[in-house]
């Protein structure tokens, strides 16, 4: 389901220098196998953009689908949602970080307990959305992604 949802987000240009446009590209056209994956967490560590930590935070958490011992599947979901927690910590409003972790957050096992902040999440996203600075794709993708989301 996550693979589809990526796939149906397209590409966006924000115009940055740090070619972040590139990797939320690779993000959200994102081949589902471990190859693929492999690949984009490998783009997104030799990037020096801010904004590519985010998605690597996500891709590392997605590793854990291509593994077969569940120590290892544990292993790579919580380096990457502790990577994400941090990031928002420090960047609590930004409006990108919180709908990746609302998308995460909507996407892993429930008996992983990592769900608590979709409420929140998402009323944040929904709220100040249209008063980021993000190109017109970028906002349009997000609000059919939490429509989708939320059927």
């Amino acid at each position: 389901m996550f693979g589809y949802i990526l796939l149906f987000l397209g590409t966006f240009n924000p115009g940055l220098d740090c070619q972040i446009d590139q990797i939320r590209s690779a993000f959200f056209t994102l081949e589902t196998n471990e190859e693929a994956l492999t690949s984009f967490i490998a783009q997104c560590e030799d990037s020096n953009c801010k904004e590519a930590t985010f998605y690597h935070a996500v891709a590392v958490m997605r590793m854990a689908e291509y593994t077969y011992w569940p120590n290892q599947k544990y292993k790579y979901f919580t380096q990457g949602r502790d990577q994400l927690e941090s990031l928002v910590k420090q960047n609590p409003q930004n409006v990108e970080l919180r709908f990746l972790r609302y998308l995460v957050q909507t996407e892993v096992p429930d008996f992983l307990g990592y769900n608590e902040n979709r409420t929140e999440d998402l009323q944040f996203v929904e709220d100040h959305i249209n008063q980021s600075n993000y190109p017109d794709e970028l906002k349009e993708n997000i609000s059919i992604t939490l429509d989708y989301l939320n059927k």
